[in-house]
């Protein structure tokens, strides 16, 4: 059995002491280590939290533009439909005009018709 001296103990106590300081701060290093992990996945949760509540802001947006296309693109098919109806109508009324007038002919009639 060997016996230590004084100056061994000293030497394995500071040893120990260091081993343990090198413990504790291998131990923080960890915890800090797991902390920002947790802060950049709580960081990342967050951002797409975000990115969605902002595109569905930006659909909301996106959908009343779109309904307002829609109503400006109705109101002006409206427009040209009155418009087209009434070419029809007036070619309808000339067509039947002129077939008046060729009937009241045949008939030896016809239109008078004041000259300005």
């Amino acid at each position: 059995m060997s016996f230590l001296t004084a100056e061994e103990v000293a030497r394995r106590g500071i040893a120990n002491t260091r081993l343990r300081q090198e413990r504790s701060k291998v131990k923080k290093e960890e915890d800090m280590k797991d902390r920002k992990a947790q802060l950049d996945s709580v960081k990342a949760v967050s951002r797409q939290a975000e990115f969605h509540r902002s595109t569905q802001a930006g659909s909301a947006q996106t959908q009343r533009l779109l309904q307002r296309a829609e109503q400006t693109e109705l109101r002006l098919a409206r427009c040209a439909l009155t418009q087209v109806r009434r070419a029809a109508l007036q070619e309808l009324l000339s067509r039947e005009q002129q077939q008046f007038t060729q009937e009241l002919h045949t008939l030896g009639k016809a239109f008078y018709l004041q000259r300005i």
